[in-house]
């Protein structure tokens, strides 16, 4: 996560120059399978049912979609499934992320909106992935109508910490899909690496002619979450059935899902939920951060400070603050709280930890505005001559409230000595007071010692608004002609994906200028959180002006 406010902006460019395929008019038994070849290059093509028996008949075309490599050889025919528009509208999806969930061959998607959304370093807003037979997010080759999409500009950590990308399956325009084809076997010999798990191909509608329009509502009972559902289609054959134009359109409108809504999404630690079974007191069942209100801080240079024969800190430096009631408190600090040495994230200090769905009912899923209009066209010039085109364009803007921001320690703050608030400030301030918050008979230097934020979560600031904005287009125009005895197509394309994401945050030179004041309006990291109930929503804030000041 990040310590300032921040904004990325990413984008990602796909350019084909020339694609083309070439089929040749004999029969090949191995390869052939038995069924009407739309004109579109399609993933059944290239890797047909084996049950299904060859066509003996001397016409039959044979496309493969893909590239072909040199050594690369296949003695059998590969599994294929193919949803038909049935099959699709019986699951109801509404985006792409939906619609390839429910393919049974498909694994843990987890790369989402969902998937740490409070953390700029991952993937956030309207977005989806392809997993196929659990192989991993990016090891899926989606195709559409044959031919491969831009690749979403951001991107996740997998299981190993390594950076990976993927196609955005919410850009997909579901309105108009006419069949999903999936190869279920690892295909790099023929498509390359990004095929190891397999291909997903979706192939759009063409030669609709007519209109139809769909329009869905629905809520989850008890909860904030609803959603708005339009789909148009609109197509026109023209002359005399040479040529079609055919327009499709996606509207969704979704409100967020919130914490609070579900009770096992209410708090982060799911302890309660497993009592009486065998897993009752795991735990790894407590996901409340350890970066909390209660900060963990570290004297410069790793001094211990004491009074008498009572350590405040360890042998390291190390002090946390907490409330007067927990066990181990060695100096009263006033208002409630207390020092103690070590970090706090011991198991006397685990009620410290912090759980931001439950005090700030943080957002589940994200509230989310997509469009999706697609565009495709052909027209035959002349006897085996055809030209086609497509168009399509996406935009989604999503904005969820997530935990409030925590330290880095790649990025430690410091409280200087002069801080009004450090405990270990220095006797006096700069105007010949008293330091009021300098904790009595401490062995430290009289003009103090400067402290480092080891952990620290700037609750009194209040939750993130994370705003994601993706926008994403592709613009294709090809040519289909017959010649020499082969089926020739090529085409050019261009697409192109963005993303922008915005969030709030704590300007970390701000923070270190407010910190430095030696007046009441200096930011304090050593008020603690909820004395009453210390999981939940800070209530010992800064002053405002010191909250304002570093934003």
């Amino acid at each position: 996560m990040h310590i300032h406010a921040g904004e990325a902006a990413m984008r990602a460019t796909k350019f084909l120059l020339l694609t083309s395929a070439a089929s040749m008019v004999v029969a090949v038994p191995s390869w052939a399978q038995t069924m009407e070849a739309p004109p579109e290059a399609t993933a059944a093509d290239a890797a047909p049912q084996a049950e299904q028996a060859p066509d003996e008949s001397p016409d039959e075309s044979i496309v493969v979609v893909g590239t072909r490599i040199k050594g690369s050889k296949i003695t059998e025919a590969l599994p294929v499934t193919v949803l038909g528009a049935e099959d699709i509208a019986n699951t109801a999806a509404a985006s792409g992320d939906e619609l390839y969930r429910s393919i049974p061959q498909m694994g843990d998607v987890s790369f989402n909106s969902s998937y740490l959304p409070n953390s700029s370093n991952s993937a956030r807003g309207d977005v989806g992935s392809v997993n196929l037979r659990n192989l991993g997010v990016g090891n899926t080759l989606t195709l559409l109508n044959g031919r491969r999409v831009v690749w979403h500009p951001t991107s996740r950590a997998d299981d190993n910490l390594v950076p990976v990308l993927t196609y955005n399956s919410n850009a997909i325009p579901v309105a108009g899909i006419e069949r999903l084809e999936v190869l279920r076997d690892g295909a790099a010999a023929i498509y390359g690496s990004d095929a190891v798990a397999g291909v997903v191909n979706t192939v759009l509608r063409r030669d609709f002619d007519g209109g139809e329009l769909s329009v869905q509502y629905g809520m989850a009972e008890g909860t904030h979450l609803h959603e708005f559902n339009a789909n148009a289609i609109v197509g026109h054959n023209f002359g005399d059935g040479r040529g079609n134009v055919t327009l499709f359109a996606d509207y969704t409108d979704r409100s967020a899902l919130k914490a609070h809504d579900q009770y096992y999404t209410e708090s982060a630690n799911k302890s309660a939920l497993f009592q009486g079974t065998d897993f009752e007191g795991v735990a790894t069942l407590d996901g409340r951060s350890t970066i909390t209100p209660w900060g963990s801080f570290t004297t410069v240079g790793n001094r211990r400070v004491s009074i008498g024969t009572n350590s405040l800190t360890n042998a390291s430096g190390q002090f946390h603050i907490q409330p007067g009631t927990n066990a181990g408190c060695q100096a009263a600090m006033g208002g409630g709280l207390c020092v103690d040495d070590g970090t706090n994230t011991a198991t006397a200090d685990r009620n410290l930890r912090f759980d931001a769905p439950y005090a700030y009912n943080t957002d589940v899923m994200p509230a989310v505005k997509r469009l999706n209009v697609f565009l495709t066209s052909h027209y035959e010039v002349a006897d085996g001559v055809e030209l086609f085109g497509e168009a399509g364009y996406y935009r989604a803007q999503t904005d969820s409230y997530q935990a409030p921001t925590g330290t880095l320690s790649s990025g430690p703050i410091v409280v200087p000595a002069s801080n009004y608030w450090n405990p270990f400030g220095a006797t006096l301030l700069p105007n010949g007071q008293i330091n009021p918050n300098r904790i009595a008979g401490i062995n430290a230097p009289a003009a103090g010692l400067p402290i480092t934020i080891s952990s620290y979560n700037f609750a009194d600031v209040g939750p993130n608004l994370v705003n994601v904005k993706n926008e994403q287009f592709r613009l294709l125009a090809g040519l289909r002609f017959e010649g020499f005895g082969f089926d020739w197509e090529t085409a050019a394309v261009y697409s192109e994906a963005s993303v922008r994401d915005r969030s709030d945050g704590i300007s970390a030179t701000l923070l270190q200028r407010q910190l430095a004041l030696s007046t009441p309006d200096a930011y304090n990291p050593f008020n603690g959180g909820n004395i009453a109930d210390p999981s939940g929503a800070d209530t010992t804030l800064s002053n405002a002006a010191a909250i304002d000041a570093i934003r």
